[in-house]
């Protein structure tokens, strides 16, 4: 058995595709995979294993979770440049094209924040 997900997966239910219990990957049936009594058909219980698992918003087989998650987070902010006001921001913040932000004076006038300022711990190789 390859885990929980394999298991148990749930058919919809009559109303609003509600889960109503686990349907087996092998037969089709009311039951879990490891209960069924029809011969195993590795393909069928490949496919319906790979149908649950895109269902669920899956990728790949073989893609991390983390992996898949830090792409989607590198797409979403591939357009942001540190230190660099966007025309949406800028006209947000209601500031004109050459115009710095009000925050960039009270950082001169109060300093750096705390985390900004600290060094980082030097670590001995030895």
């Amino acid at each position: 058995s390859s885990g929980i997900n394999a298991e148990w997966p749930l058919r919809p239910g009559p109303k609003d595709n509600m889960p109503v219990g686990p349907e087996c990957f092998n037969c089709g049936g009311p039951h879990r995979l490891s209960d069924c009594k029809q011969p195993r058909d590795k393909k069928r219980i490949a496919e319906a294993l790979k149908e649950f698992k895109e269902a669920r918003g899956g990728g790949s087989i073989h893609e991390r979770y983390h992996v898949r998650v830090v792409k989607e987070i590198e797409d979403r902010f591939k357009d942001f440049v540190p230190g660099r006001i966007s025309d949406n921001l800028r006209t947000a913040l209601g500031l004109d094209e050459q115009e710095l932000p009000p925050y960039v004076y009270r950082m001169r006038n109060s300093g750096y924040p705390p985390a900004y300022s600290i060094d980082p711990p030097l670590l001995n190789s030895e």
